[in-house]
């Protein structure tokens, strides 16, 4: 929601410090902005447009990525994630309507960032001196970002209200109906992209930065819109089979009851149409995601290709043409950092152990999808090895995944365990800054 700015003004202090006498009304009352900037101060000029754009990504750091908020709420709810039950609270079950701080993000940041959006669109409109090229770029970010938004807000909430103009231009700051499913996708979502994709530069145009949206992200998420269409119209009784079961069984073992893991299993299951989504044509909509997918991959948004697989996960592949969209984060900084992360890779403490901070990991049957020399396993995936408890007087911890090769590796002192004393584990990118784990392997499987 668009405030207007409050600004610092220094009147009655400067007049005690230089003595100086007013001499009319109009010097008194002076406004003296010494922080923010108001559309006023905002240029017209392809650097003025830039701005409303910056700022409408910044609103991603800003309400949803700080301290750890997003994407919380929505990759907590999957069967593959496992991790304490205190921070899934109720996002395990999928429960995002609030009474939680980190649900409410999904809400609140989601419709800052459209209400940003729309201010910039109108804003950008505004001005005459804007270069053509430039202009159609700038609002086909906004678009593009308007699109994600709502794409995430309506497969978590369903029928959504929907904003066409920021509320300071609408005053409509409450009871905003909510539109169904479908009009949600056809009269919004789905426009905004085939504009968005056709307005916004080609990574091999002059004009794009890397590290901002592309056509081909896009596109790309145009392709995504339609498959998730798709596949949520199935009609009800498709059978889906897939490797599930499980985690776990409790067994007596030797008189003690104890849990032992078990291993996924194919499983069929008949599907059910989700609610909302009957209208649509899943064949068609499959049809559609097909023939974008494929424009994406042929080079008409640009050009775009598999790259080496180590470069994809390094910080110097952040950017490369593989990667559509993806978080710019800056290590240690209060807005631009991100802790999501450290939730899966813990922080370094002091001593250079991982810290209590590694709460969250896949379980043993998502490593149990892949074969262990699967090289998307061993390079893609970044294994947190010890977790540093509390305790630490005995001088050991806990590794993770604790079974299989990674077991193995630990325990015969394995490169990059071969060192009696410290070790250096796979490197992380934890917010944007290659960091490598330094861990004592006195280890003890616990």
């Amino acid at each position: 929601m668009k405030k207007k700015n409050i600004f610092i003004y220094l009147m009655a202090s400067s007049l005690l410090l230089s003595g100086a006498v007013m001499t009319s009304c109009e010097s008194m009352i002076e406004e003296k902005p010494f922080d923010f900037i108001v559309p006023e101060d905002v240029e017209d000029s392809d650097n003025g447009a830039d701005m409303w754009v910056t700022g409408v990504y910044n609103t991603i750091h800003e309400a949803m990525f700080r301290y750890g908020s997003f994407p919380r709420p929505l990759d907590y709810d999957c069967d593959y994630i496992s991790g304490a039950v205190w921070q899934f609270s109720q996002f395990g079950s999928g429960n995002f309507q609030g009474g939680d701080g980190q649900a409410d993000v999904l809400w609140t940041g989601m419709y800052s960032l459209i209400n940003r959006a729309n201010i910039a669109v109108s804003e950008i409109n505004k001005m005459q001196n804007v270069s053509e090229e430039f202009k159609k770029n700038a609002l086909g970010e906004c678009y593009f970002l308007k699109a994600w938004a709502y794409f995430y807000l309506v497969r978590a909430y369903g029928a959504i209200p929907i904003y066409s103009v920021s509320v300071n231009e609408s005053g409509q700051y409450t009871n905003n109906p909510r539109i169904p499913i479908a009009q949600v996708y056809t009269e919004t979502i789905i426009p905004l992209l085939k504009d968005a994709k056709d307005m916004i530069y080609k990574n091999t145009d002059n004009g794009f930065k890397p590290g901002r949206v592309c056509a081909a992200t896009a596109a790309g998420l145009l392709a995504k819109v339609y498959a998730t269409i798709g596949s949520a119209s199935m009609s009800t009784g498709e059978q889906i089979t897939v490797k599930t079961g499980a985690p776990f069984v409790m067994q007596n073992v030797n008189g003690t009851m104890t849990k032992v893991y078990t291993e996924p299993v194919p499983t069929t299951f008949s599907k059910d149409q989700v609610a909302g989504y009957e209208s649509f044509s899943s064949q068609e909509y499959y049809r559609l995601a097909y023939e974008v997918a494929g424009d994406v991959i042929g080079g008409e948004y640009g050009t775009h290709k598999l790259e080496d697989y180590d470069l994809i996960w390094s910080p110097s592949g952040k950017t490369c043409s593989e990667h559509l969209f993806g978080l710019q984060t800056k290590s240690g900084d209060e807005l631009y950092g991100t802790l999501f992360s450290s939730h899966y890779c813990g922080r370094l403490n002091a001593a250079g152990n991982i810290d209590n901070s590694l709460t969250v990991g896949c379980r043993k049957h998502w490593y149990l999808l892949f074969e262990e020399k699967d090289y998307r396993v061993d390079k893609g995936v970044l294994h947190c090895w010890i977790r540093q408890n509390s305790d630490t007087s005995w001088g050991g911890g806990s590794y993770y995944p604790n079974f299989g090769k990674w077991q193995r590796m630990v325990e015969a002192k394995e490169p990059p365990f071969d060192n009696p004393k410290v070790t250096s584990g796979w490197r992380c990118d934890e917010a944007g800054s290659e960091q490598f784990f330094a861990f004592t392997t006195n280890i003890h499987n616990k």
